[in-house]
């Protein structure tokens, strides 16, 4: 977040970063529940086939990481992910300028 409000990197870098790590943490929880055979509460379309394929090794880590980041992410409140991290980006860049002037 630093990076981001001291004009060290874009808001389209931040959201990418943001992006990458929120992937990451939802592969993680597919192999985890694919691992224990763990059915989230609305386990369904791209979760489920992605818990499925991994379960039967016909994915991998990396390419979960790919699809989830290729498809349209939102978070848990139903928002697009990188547009949500891009304006929250731009929003903290915003603020650091106006405490500088």
């Amino acid at each position: 977040m630093e990076n981001v409000m001291r004009g060290n990197i874009t808001c389209e870098q931040f959201a990418h970063n943001a992006l990458l790590t929120e992937s990451e943490g939802v592969a993680n929880q597919i192999i985890v529940a694919s691992e224990l055979n763990y059915s989230f509460p609305d386990d369904k379309g791209l979760m489920k086939d992605l818990k499925t394929q991994y379960k039967e090794g016909t994915i991998r880590r990396r390419e979960i990481l790919n699809i989830i980041k290729g498809s349209d992410f939102q978070d848990e409140f139903g928002r697009n992910a990188e547009q949500y991290y891009y304006e929250y980006g731009k929003q903290l860049r915003d603020a650091q300028l106006q405490r500088e002037n």
